[in-house]
């Protein structure tokens, strides 16, 4: 597949093919629960429970896989398509999704008839992203390569005054400042930890409450293109392109092992992109 995202237990997956097409995968009898389910080229996608959302330029589509696969629950049209979904997420306990591009943040309330749509543009245009899976804390990659964290508050826009401004959902909390150009950001479950990456196979852990690095040596021999901490933060794994896994420890700030052992690795192995506790 060219991306692959596994569901909030791991117990599924969906693919995107060569066919840019998407696919719901048991995991691991490789069952195949739905699909072909849309043309994707490069989505964000979020997979949690039955529910599953691709989003693709400035069009994103929801499932309820418990009903017919070829039903969509929901369709978004974004009020300006010229810019492409980078990040899309349910929102824990609720019914809304979040999804952002560079520029702007989208809060979208599906409870309402149609859905309405809430944006917040970003101070500066912004790359790599990811989002807690508490769904209160997301990093974005500024254009001068510094982490800024953002906490997520929804009930900031439930104002019901039309007339009056809004309070944008997403406030400031951190900027942090790698030394290094970033590649690939990751944060914990809690979002008070996040893994930051460049493209020649250095990442770190930082505290995004402190804004300073907890982990500074965690080398690989190739891009780390995906990593993911353990639901309670004390470990987290990172992939990269040397076909290699590492685990480390964030307690003791260790290398707790490779998937492979030097010489065992299989002639067949691939650069990872897609890792899940």
């Amino acid at each position: 597949p060219l991306q692959a995202r596994f569901r909030d237990d791991g117990k599924a997956v969906v693919t995107i093919s060569l066919e840019h097409k998407a696919h719901v995968w048991e995991v691991p009898s490789a069952r195949l629960i739905a699909g072909p389910l849309c043309h994707a080229t490069a989505p964000a996608m979020a997979f949690t429970g039955n529910q599953l959302q691709i989003a693709v330029a400035g069009r994103c589509i929801a499932w309820d896989l418990s009903r017919s696969a070829q039903e969509a629950a929901i369709e978004i049209i974004a009020p300006d398509k010229s810019e492409a979904f980078v990040l899309t997420s349910f929102l824990p306990a609720t019914d809304m999704i979040l999804m952002t591009d560079s520029r702007r943040a989208w809060l979208v309330n599906r409870s309402s008839t149609p859905p309405t749509i809430e944006t917040q543009a970003f101070p500066e245009v912004v790359s790599q992203q990811s989002i807690s899976k508490s769904g209160e804390i997301v990093a974005a990659v500024t254009q001068s390569q510094q982490v800024q964290i953002w906490r997520l508050e929804p009930t900031l826009v439930s104002s019901s005054d039309s007339n009056s401004p809004k309070a944008g959902f997403l406030t400031l909390q951190s900027t942090l400042t790698p030394d290094f150009k970033v590649f690939h950001i990751r944060l914990s479950s809690n979002g008070k930890q996040i893994l930051i990456a460049d493209d020649k196979g250095q990442a770190q852990v930082w505290d995004t409450v402190a804004a300073k690095p907890t982990i500074v040596q965690m080398p690989h021999d190739g891009k780390v293109r995906e990593s993911d901490f353990s639901a309670d933060g004390t470990y987290v794994v990172t992939g990269s392109d040397d076909k290699q896994l590492r685990i480390w420890d964030t307690r003791t700030k260790s290398l707790v092992g490779d998937a492979w052992k030097p010489g065992e690795r299989p002639e067949n192995a691939m650069a990872v992109s897609c890792v899940r506790f």
